[in-house]
Protein backbone atom coordinates (compact mmCIF):
# COMPACT_ATOMS: atom_id res chain seq x y z
CA UNK A 1 0.00 0.00 0.00
CA UNK A 2 1.37 3.13 -1.18
CA UNK A 3 1.58 6.37 1.21
CA UNK A 4 -1.45 8.17 -0.15
CA UNK A 5 -3.48 5.56 0.00
CA UNK A 6 -3.01 4.65 3.61
CA UNK A 7 -3.03 8.34 4.95
CA UNK A 8 -6.48 9.13 6.13
CA UNK A 9 -8.45 12.21 4.56
CA UNK A 10 -5.25 12.64 1.59
CA UNK A 11 -7.67 12.13 -1.22
CA UNK A 12 -9.38 14.78 -2.70
CA UNK A 13 -11.12 12.59 -5.10
CA UNK A 14 -14.96 12.80 -5.25
CA UNK A 15 -16.73 9.20 -4.47
CA UNK A 16 -16.03 7.07 -1.67
CA UNK A 17 -17.47 3.67 -0.92
CA UNK A 18 -16.72 2.29 2.35
CA UNK A 19 -14.25 4.65 3.62
CA UNK A 20 -11.98 3.92 0.41
CA UNK A 21 -11.63 6.61 -2.50
CA UNK A 22 -13.02 4.63 -5.80
CA UNK A 23 -9.96 5.93 -7.90
CA UNK A 24 -7.19 6.05 -5.76
CA UNK A 25 -8.02 3.62 -2.77
CA UNK A 26 -7.34 6.23 -0.09
CA UNK A 27 -8.96 5.77 3.16
CA UNK A 28 -11.67 8.63 3.84
CA UNK A 29 -13.33 8.69 6.79
CA UNK A 30 -16.13 11.22 7.96
CA UNK A 31 -16.40 13.38 4.60
CA UNK A 32 -19.17 13.59 1.86
CA UNK A 33 -22.54 13.35 1.80
CA UNK A 34 -23.88 10.41 2.22
CA UNK A 35 -26.04 8.67 -0.34
CA UNK A 36 -27.67 5.66 0.85
CA UNK A 37 -30.47 5.32 -1.53
CA UNK A 38 -27.73 4.62 -4.21
CA UNK A 39 -25.69 2.27 -1.66
CA UNK A 40 -25.70 2.31 1.92
CA UNK A 41 -21.71 3.13 2.32
CA UNK A 42 -21.40 5.30 -0.49
CA UNK A 43 -20.68 9.24 -0.50
CA UNK A 44 -19.73 12.29 -2.81
CA UNK A 45 -18.51 15.44 -2.25
CA UNK A 46 -20.73 18.25 -2.78
CA UNK A 47 -19.31 19.44 -6.04
CA UNK A 48 -19.81 15.99 -7.27
CA UNK A 49 -23.34 16.25 -6.32
CA UNK A 50 -23.49 19.15 -7.93
CA UNK A 51 -21.91 18.67 -11.27
CA UNK A 52 -24.45 15.26 -11.30
CA UNK A 53 -27.03 17.59 -10.30
CA UNK A 54 -26.60 19.71 -13.26
CA UNK A 55 -26.55 17.18 -15.73
CA UNK A 56 -29.20 15.47 -14.45
CA UNK A 57 -31.43 18.60 -14.89
CA UNK A 58 -30.18 19.20 -18.08
CA UNK A 59 -31.49 15.49 -19.08
CA UNK A 60 -35.01 16.30 -17.89
CA UNK A 61 -35.01 19.65 -19.75
CA UNK A 62 -34.50 17.94 -22.92
CA UNK A 63 -37.18 15.35 -21.91
CA UNK A 64 -39.33 17.82 -20.73
CA UNK A 65 -39.82 16.09 -17.21
CA UNK A 66 -39.70 16.51 -13.72
CA UNK A 67 -38.37 14.73 -10.31
CA UNK A 68 -41.12 13.06 -8.55
CA UNK A 69 -41.01 13.16 -4.64
CA UNK A 70 -43.77 11.61 -2.56
CA UNK A 71 -45.24 11.29 0.79
CA UNK A 72 -45.96 8.19 2.20
CA UNK A 73 -48.83 8.05 4.45
CA UNK A 74 -51.83 9.67 3.24
CA UNK A 75 -50.62 9.97 0.14
CA UNK A 76 -49.29 6.29 -1.25
CA UNK A 77 -50.47 4.62 1.98
CA UNK A 78 -52.75 4.70 5.19
CA UNK A 79 -51.31 3.47 8.38
CA UNK A 80 -54.26 3.09 11.43
CA UNK A 81 -54.36 1.12 15.26
CA UNK A 82 -56.48 -0.91 15.03
CA UNK A 83 -58.19 0.27 18.46
CA UNK A 84 -58.53 3.97 16.17
CA UNK A 85 -60.90 1.97 13.97
CA UNK A 86 -64.73 2.97 13.74
CA UNK A 87 -67.20 0.40 13.54
CA UNK A 88 -68.13 0.39 10.43
CA UNK A 89 -64.50 -0.38 9.00
CA UNK A 90 -64.00 -3.36 11.14
CA UNK A 91 -65.49 -5.82 8.26
CA UNK A 92 -61.72 -4.70 6.75
CA UNK A 93 -59.94 -7.32 9.34
CA UNK A 94 -61.47 -10.34 7.41
CA UNK A 95 -59.51 -8.81 4.39
CA UNK A 96 -56.01 -8.36 5.06
CA UNK A 97 -53.29 -10.00 2.56
CA UNK A 98 -50.70 -11.72 3.24
CA UNK A 99 -47.05 -10.14 3.72
CA UNK A 100 -46.17 -13.27 1.99
CA UNK A 101 -46.60 -11.58 -1.40
CA UNK A 102 -47.60 -7.87 -1.25
CA UNK A 103 -47.26 -7.06 -4.83
CA UNK A 104 -50.57 -8.10 -5.05
CA UNK A 105 -51.80 -7.15 -1.71
CA UNK A 106 -53.76 -3.60 -0.57
CA UNK A 107 -54.06 -4.38 3.19
CA UNK A 108 -52.04 -5.75 5.54
CA UNK A 109 -52.79 -5.59 9.44
CA UNK A 110 -49.89 -6.54 12.01
CA UNK A 111 -50.37 -7.03 15.93
CA UNK A 112 -52.10 -3.88 16.52
CA UNK A 113 -52.18 -1.48 13.12
CA UNK A 114 -53.48 -2.31 9.92
CA UNK A 115 -51.74 -0.67 6.50
CA UNK A 116 -53.87 -0.20 3.62
CA UNK A 117 -52.58 1.01 0.33
CA UNK A 118 -53.90 3.78 -1.54
CA UNK A 119 -56.50 2.52 -4.63
CA UNK A 120 -54.55 2.16 -7.90
CA UNK A 121 -50.71 2.16 -6.05
CA UNK A 122 -48.93 -0.95 -7.40
CA UNK A 123 -50.22 0.82 -11.13
CA UNK A 124 -48.78 4.01 -10.35
CA UNK A 125 -45.73 2.65 -8.68
CA UNK A 126 -44.49 0.51 -12.15
CA UNK A 127 -44.89 4.56 -14.00
CA UNK A 128 -42.17 6.19 -11.43
CA UNK A 129 -39.42 6.19 -9.27
CA UNK A 130 -39.33 6.46 -5.72
CA UNK A 131 -37.39 8.83 -3.92
CA UNK A 132 -36.35 9.35 -0.11
CA UNK A 133 -38.47 12.15 1.39
CA UNK A 134 -35.60 14.53 2.17
CA UNK A 135 -34.40 16.70 -1.09
CA UNK A 136 -30.51 15.77 0.29
CA UNK A 137 -30.51 12.51 -1.11
CA UNK A 138 -32.04 13.52 -4.64
CA UNK A 139 -29.52 14.46 -7.47
CA UNK A 140 -31.22 16.42 -9.14
CA UNK A 141 -31.67 20.39 -9.13
CA UNK A 142 -34.25 21.52 -6.58
CA UNK A 143 -35.55 23.66 -9.65
CA UNK A 144 -36.76 20.56 -11.41
CA UNK A 145 -38.31 18.51 -8.43
CA UNK A 146 -42.00 18.26 -7.43
CA UNK A 147 -42.93 17.03 -4.68
CA UNK A 148 -46.79 15.88 -3.64
CA UNK A 149 -47.42 15.80 0.02
CA UNK A 150 -50.49 16.67 1.98
CA UNK A 151 -48.57 18.26 5.00
CA UNK A 152 -46.83 21.78 3.80
CA UNK A 153 -44.94 21.73 7.45
CA UNK A 154 -42.91 18.91 6.53
CA UNK A 155 -41.54 20.67 3.53
CA UNK A 156 -40.09 24.34 4.68
CA UNK A 157 -37.46 24.56 2.43
CA UNK A 158 -38.45 23.80 -0.41
CA UNK A 159 -42.18 25.26 -0.29
CA UNK A 160 -41.94 26.28 -4.32
CA UNK A 161 -41.51 22.63 -4.99
CA UNK A 162 -44.07 21.37 -3.09
CA UNK A 163 -47.91 20.74 -4.07
CA UNK A 164 -50.34 20.44 -1.39
CA UNK A 165 -52.57 17.21 -1.46
CA UNK A 166 -55.92 18.04 0.12
CA UNK A 167 -57.27 14.45 2.12
CA UNK A 168 -60.88 15.92 0.51
CA UNK A 169 -59.16 14.60 -2.66
CA UNK A 170 -59.71 10.68 -2.05
CA UNK A 171 -63.49 11.33 -0.86
CA UNK A 172 -64.71 12.95 -4.10
CA UNK A 173 -63.00 10.23 -6.08
CA UNK A 174 -64.77 7.61 -3.61
CA UNK A 175 -68.38 9.11 -4.42
CA UNK A 176 -67.76 8.18 -7.95
CA UNK A 177 -67.68 4.44 -7.58
CA UNK A 178 -71.29 4.00 -7.05
CA UNK A 179 -72.15 7.72 -8.30
CA UNK A 180 -75.74 7.08 -10.29
CA UNK A 181 -77.19 4.09 -7.93
CA UNK A 182 -80.10 4.97 -5.37
CA UNK A 183 -80.59 1.85 -2.23
CA UNK A 184 -82.49 0.89 -0.28
CA UNK A 185 -81.71 -1.72 2.66
CA UNK A 186 -84.61 -4.01 3.04
CA UNK A 187 -83.58 -4.19 7.32
CA UNK A 188 -82.33 -0.70 7.57
CA UNK A 189 -85.45 0.53 9.85
CA UNK A 190 -86.09 2.68 12.46
CA UNK A 191 -86.34 6.82 12.97
CA UNK A 192 -82.94 7.38 11.75
CA UNK A 193 -81.67 5.04 9.34
CA UNK A 194 -79.24 7.43 8.36
CA UNK A 195 -77.19 6.22 11.41
CA UNK A 196 -76.44 2.91 10.21
CA UNK A 197 -72.59 2.09 9.22
CA UNK A 198 -73.78 0.49 6.18
CA UNK A 199 -76.17 4.12 5.03
CA UNK A 200 -73.14 6.35 5.80
CA UNK A 201 -70.78 4.01 3.70
CA UNK A 202 -73.28 3.69 0.48
CA UNK A 203 -73.38 7.64 0.59
CA UNK A 204 -69.71 8.17 0.90
CA UNK A 205 -69.23 5.77 -2.44
CA UNK A 206 -71.88 8.16 -3.77
CA UNK A 207 -75.01 5.73 -3.63
CA UNK A 208 -78.09 7.68 -2.84
CA UNK A 209 -80.00 5.44 -0.15
CA UNK A 210 -83.86 5.92 0.23
CA UNK A 211 -85.96 4.67 2.84
CA UNK A 212 -89.32 3.23 0.90
CA UNK A 213 -88.90 2.15 -2.66
CA UNK A 214 -89.77 3.51 -6.23
CA UNK A 215 -89.18 3.67 -9.73
CA UNK A 216 -85.69 5.35 -9.46
CA UNK A 217 -84.52 2.74 -7.20
CA UNK A 218 -81.60 0.74 -8.71
CA UNK A 219 -80.61 -1.50 -5.54
CA UNK A 220 -82.21 -3.29 -2.98
CA UNK A 221 -79.55 -4.56 -0.32
CA UNK A 222 -81.54 -7.12 1.54
CA UNK A 223 -80.69 -9.91 3.86
CA UNK A 224 -83.06 -12.16 3.36
CA UNK A 225 -85.02 -13.61 0.00
CA UNK A 226 -88.89 -13.76 0.04
CA UNK A 227 -89.74 -10.15 1.30
CA UNK A 228 -92.25 -8.18 -0.12
CA UNK A 229 -88.83 -5.38 -1.33
CA UNK A 230 -87.03 -8.73 -2.70
CA UNK A 231 -90.15 -9.55 -4.45
CA UNK A 232 -90.99 -6.01 -6.07
CA UNK A 233 -87.49 -5.78 -7.18
CA UNK A 234 -87.13 -8.91 -9.29
CA UNK A 235 -90.56 -8.07 -10.48
CA UNK A 236 -89.63 -4.20 -11.56
CA UNK A 237 -85.93 -6.02 -12.68
CA UNK A 238 -84.37 -4.14 -10.27
CA UNK A 239 -80.64 -5.05 -8.59
CA UNK A 240 -81.09 -7.65 -5.67
CA UNK A 241 -77.76 -7.66 -3.20
CA UNK A 242 -76.72 -8.01 -0.18
CA UNK A 243 -74.44 -6.09 2.21
CA UNK A 244 -71.08 -7.77 1.41
CA UNK A 245 -71.57 -5.71 -2.11
CA UNK A 246 -71.29 -2.38 -0.23
CA UNK A 247 -68.53 -3.41 1.67
CA UNK A 248 -66.80 -5.27 -1.37
CA UNK A 249 -66.92 -1.88 -3.28
CA UNK A 250 -66.03 0.03 -0.32
CA UNK A 251 -62.91 -2.09 -0.01
CA UNK A 252 -61.86 -2.78 -3.91
CA UNK A 253 -62.68 1.06 -4.93
CA UNK A 254 -65.03 -0.03 -7.92
CA UNK A 255 -68.75 -1.04 -8.51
Amino acid sequence: MTEASSSKGACEHSVVVYNLCVQCGAIVEGTGVSLPYIHKNIRMNQDEISRLGDSDMRALQRQRKLCLVLDLDHTLLNTTFLIDMREDEEYLRSYADSFQDVSAGNLFMLESMMTKLRPFVHSFLKEVIRHQKSLDVVLGKESSVLILDDTKDMWPKHKDNLIVIERTVLKEMRKEILKGCKVVFTWVTGSNPEDHELWRMAERLGATCAREVDASVTHVVAKYEGTNTVRWAKKEKKFVVNQRWIEEAHYLWKK
